[in-house]
């Protein structure tokens, strides 16, 4: 199936720039892990209530892929995403929710309407967080064959973490417009929602010459 975008189901209000290293880092990442379905998603800072959008896919049909974004963040249509959130950057397999929580993710009707009828037997899904704590998105994954998803695989998705997290960031490019517009002035943006911010501190200037900044010297202020 041909690789999906936010020009497909769940359009979003990422850059072009968001969505086209979106898509890069998916289709490195499956090779990687050998996964058969991949879906990269992003939390909307503008939203008012919490909601995934669509940043890079391939192998899900668009039922699925629309489910996955109006389902599978509402802790009442999916019991696995609470422990998913909850789990910081830990990456979560179907056989993990099951065994350890007591989560059958298979039995929920994601699972049951368009995942299990597409081949798909085992999945995996790790929520994605900024280094500051904010949410950034999540990703998602299938294979046809349950033991396909190792737990080498598992760790490699965990790996990327860093990386996945900052490719669904879509207050990135408004961060790096500030930093180009306004230097060193201090600049907020504001998400609707009550974790997505920038903040930029206003940075000292620099000392004239001659001017010493030891801790018993005066200091340039």
């Amino acid at each position: 199936m041909p690789s999906e975008s936010a020009t497909g189901p769940g359009a979003t209000v990422a850059s072009a720039s968001v969505v086209e290293r979106a898509g890069r880092l998916v289709r490195l990442l499956r090779d990687l892990v050998r996964c058969d379905a991949v879906m990269l998603t992003a939390s909307n800072p503008f939203a008012v209530s919490p909601r995934h959008e669509l940043l890079a896919a391939d192998g899900y049909s668009d039922a699925a892929l629309g489910r996955f974004l109006d389902g599978f963040v509402p802790d009442t249509g999916n019991p696995g995403f609470r422990v998913v959130r909850g789990r910081g950057r830990a990456a979560l397999r179907w056989s993990d929710l099951a065994r350890d929580w007591q989560v059958r993710f298979a039995a929920t009707a994601l699972a049951e309407q368009h995942l299990v009828p597409a081949g798909f037997h085992e999945g995996l899904t790790a929520c994605l967080w900024l280094p500051d704590g904010s949410p950034a998105g999540a990703i998602h994954m299938n294979w046809d064959v349950s033991r396909a998803a190792t737990d080498d695989r598992r760790r490699i998705v965990e790996q990327f973490h860093p990386l996945l997290a900052e490719a669904s960031n879509l207050l990135q490019p408004h961060r790096v417009l500030a930093d180009k517009v306004h230097g060193d002035a201090h600049v907020a943006v504001l998400g609707a929602g009550p974790w997505q911010r920038i903040s930029r501190p206003r940075r000292r200037p620099d000392p004239p010459r001659g001017w010493s900044t030891t801790p018993r010297s005066r200091h340039w202020s």
